[in-house]
Formats: C-alpha cells, structure tokens, sequence
C-alpha cells in the first residue's frame, strides 16, 4: 500500500478519512501509528535486558569487584581490580574502569589508562579520547600520566589516536612522553602515521631527536617494512620517494630479534603467535 497518500510530505498532521479508506481502515492506521513509539521503547528495554541476561558470570563477578575496589577498597585493590577488568567488554565495566581516570593515586591511573587501553568496548577508546580533550592542560605537568595515557589511546591502532599523539608536543619534552608518541604511532597502520611521524621529528629538533632515533628507526621499520638506520636525512629521503604511492602493509612483517623484543617490551606483550603486534 502506498502509505503517502494518506501522510502527505508536507505536513505533520494525522490524515483523515476519505470516501475510498473507509472508517475501519482509517482506525487501524491510527492505531499502528500510535504504537511506533511504544514498540520502540519495548525494543530498546529488550535489548538493554539481552546485554545484561549475555553479561556472563566471570564479568557479572568482576563488575562488582570493581565497584567493591572503589567504594572500599584501598588502592592496591583498584589496581588490582582494574588490572583484570581489560578482559570483560561490557559497558558497565568500561564505566566502573572510567572511575580511576580521576583518582588520587597515580597507579591507580596508570592501571586504568592501560586497562582501557586493553578493554575491546568502543567506550573504553572513547573515555581515552575523552579524558585527553577534558585534562589536556593538567596532563602536560603528569610526566607518568601523560606517557601512560597516549600509549593506551593508540595500543588498539584507532585513526582517530593520530590527533592526541602530537598535540601539545612542546608541553611535555620527556623522554618517555616522546617515545609513547612514536611507537604509538607506529601502532597504528596507516600512511597519516608516517607524515605525523615525519613531522613529529621536526618539531622535536635535530638535537632532541638524538635521543629518540632508535625508537623513529624502530617505529618506520614497523610501519613500513624497510629499515634506513639511525639517519633521519635517509628516512626523509626514503619518505619523498615513497609519499605518493606509499601503503603499510596490513600487519607487521619479521621484525629483527632485538626489534621484536624491544617492541614487545614497550606494549606490555607476551612472545608473538605470528604477529608483531
């Protein structure tokens, strides 16, 4: 049936009755109407009651562990509790997990930068990129914070990291901050990646950067697959060439023993099962 003769585009008022519907037919239409609303609702309670009824027992007991660690419990408990909770996907865990963002006790962050780091929820990235924007200028005086923070936005190899990684790159100088901005780039896959990693070599100085050319090199040979050494003049050089037609590789190909474990070392992962990542 075609409904727009009786819901005319360009009004928003209930359609009357003409000689061809008939009163029955007209009721019905109305009355389907009507309920839209009211299936929508029911559709969105029965699909919040199916997240919770799939919420499986391990999770179910790791939330409310969560919650005892932050209501009571001391910090070593949090940082326990939170050490775990990348493993359970769940919204409410994201949001328990969301809680030590802001706690008093610096582990506690830094096991919730790395637990939301971890945690597969599209939340968990979305509290990161959330806290950056909202702490931005009270994280360029963290120098375990601010590390932290930028190694857990890019660790899932989101686009969308790019823009935190190299901001503010004058505000903290650290070496490690440094170093989270390049391998963090070099973790995500794309060819934005490797012009930010350019132009982060540049503004991080000629003289500074010496003290960053192993993880540049290391960060480049992920990305690309090809290794020019510790000289920045030959991966500019190598980066002019390859610019225009330039795609990482889907995954990252056989690193170099040495390479392999200090890349492992930086992202907190076990030997590899075929994969540098």
């Amino acid at each position: 049936m075609n409904w727009s003769r009786y819901w005319p585009t360009d009004s928003w008022t209930w359609p009357a009755p003409d000689e061809k519907m008939g009163v029955v037919r007209y009721v019905l239409l109305l009355g389907l109407l009507a309920l839209c609303p009211a299936t929508e609702q029911a559709a969105g309670a029965a699909s919040a009651q199916v997240r919770v009824d799939e919420r499986t027992p391990q999770t179910a007991a790791h939330l409310e562990r969560l919650r005892e660690a932050f209501d009571s419990g001391s910090a070593a408990q949090r940082v326990a509790a939170l050490r775990e909770s990348w493993r359970h996907a769940d919204e409410a865990v994201v949001a328990q997990v969301r809680r030590g963002l802001g706690d008093r006790d610096v582990e506690v962050r830094l096991a919730a930068y790395d637990a939301l780091g971890r945690n597969a929820h599209e939340n968990a990235f979305a509290a990161l990129l959330t806290h950056h924007r909202e702490r931005r200028k009270e994280l360029r005086t963290q120098d375990r914070d601010l590390p932290a923070l930028l190694a857990a936005l890019a660790r899932r190899g989101d686009p969308r990291a790019i823009a935190p990684l190299v901001a503010d790159v004058q505000a903290q100088r650290l070496v490690p901050t440094i170093r989270a901005r390049i391998l963090g780039l070099a973790r995500i896959r794309t060819k934005d990646s490797v012009e930010a990693l350019m132009k982060l070599a540049d503004e991080v100085g000629f003289v500074d950067m010496h003290n960053h050319l192993e993880d540049f090199r290391l960060a480049l040979v992920v990305l690309s697959g090809v290794d020019h050494g510790r000289a920045l003049d030959a991966w500019r050089a190598w980066w002019r060439g390859a610019r225009e037609t330039f795609a990482p590789p889907k995954r990252v190909g056989e690193l170099a023993p040495a390479d392999a474990v200090r890349w492992r070392e930086f992202w907190g992962e076990t030997p590899p099962s075929g994969d540098a990542r």
